[in-house]
């Protein structure tokens, strides 16, 4: 993730706790920057598995989506497995779905409210949401 870009959130967030802007145990920094940090996530996955991944003692060189969906192309084994449903269920109901801003549901109905009465809209790069947050952070105090 470092290489990939991901130093970049990392730094800037490490900045606005030091210098007292964001408190990581609130959510306003999340709703107004989650999902373009999920967005450059994804872009970095996706380069990732189309990268191609040199021949080793040990392992096939290709690309990993290939060599994960197609394993037998490359005289490889397949080694994913079936999970039972019961299972799969029971996973999910220990696990909470986030939605895609990371906030609770109120907490985000909130700020959509407030973005469509001021006609705001969300973020579409970083100083859209860093304008965005101190937005949020004067008119919900």
């Amino acid at each position: 993730m470092r290489q990939g870009g991901g130093h970049f959130w990392i730094n800037l967030f490490k900045d606005m706790e030091s210098q007292g802007i964001v408190a990581t145990d609130n959510t306003f920094h999340m709703f107004c920057f989650t999902e373009l940090i999920q967005c450059e996530l994804d872009k970095i996955a996706t380069e990732w598995n189309q990268h191609t991944v040199r021949r080793t003692m040990e392992n096939s060189s290709g690309k990993p989506d290939i060599l994960y969906f197609l394993p037998a192309i490359h005289g490889t084994v397949d080694y994913k497995t079936e999970a039972d449903p019961p299972d799969i269920h029971s996973l999910k109901m220990m696990c909470r779905a986030s939605r895609p801003s990371g906030c609770e549901a109120d907490f985000e109905g909130a700020c959509e409210t407030l973005l469509q009465r001021n006609g705001k809209t969300k973020p579409s790069e970083q100083r859209e949401a860093m304008d965005l947050f101190a937005w949020l952070v004067t008119m919900l105090e």
